[in-house]
């Protein structure tokens, strides 16, 4: 689905830089417009624009839950650590220099 919407903002984008000529009647118009789509998508099946700008509404909802659900996680397990417990975690890591590439 973000492959097609993709596709779809590309093909509106490059239809914006071509001037149109008056010259040429509608239904050439929607023929290059068909010509193109098969270009793009081949035999897959369009969704109509307005379902694809639906399914770009309902993706934003569902990353912010996600991002809450990470959120109350990481805050359950803070409640379960002890700042105390920082000093034995660290005096597991070994001493030793950062790998090349690391030292920044």
């Amino acid at each position: 689905m973000l492959r097609e919407t993709y596709d779809f903002i590309l093909f509106l984008k490059q239809r914006r830089r071509q001037e149109p000529e008056a010259a040429k009647p509608q239904t050439t118009t929607v023929n290059a417009f068909l010509a193109r789509q098969q270009e793009l998508f081949g035999s897959r099946v369009l969704a109509d624009s307005q379902v694809i700008l639906d399914a770009i509404i309902a993706i934003a909802p569902s990353s912010q839950v996600t991002d809450w659900q990470v959120r109350d996680t990481v805050e359950q397990r803070a409640k379960r650590g002890a700042s105390s417990d920082l000093g034995a975690i660290l005096a597991a890591v070994p001493d030793v220099p950062p790998v090349p590439g690391d030292e920044k």
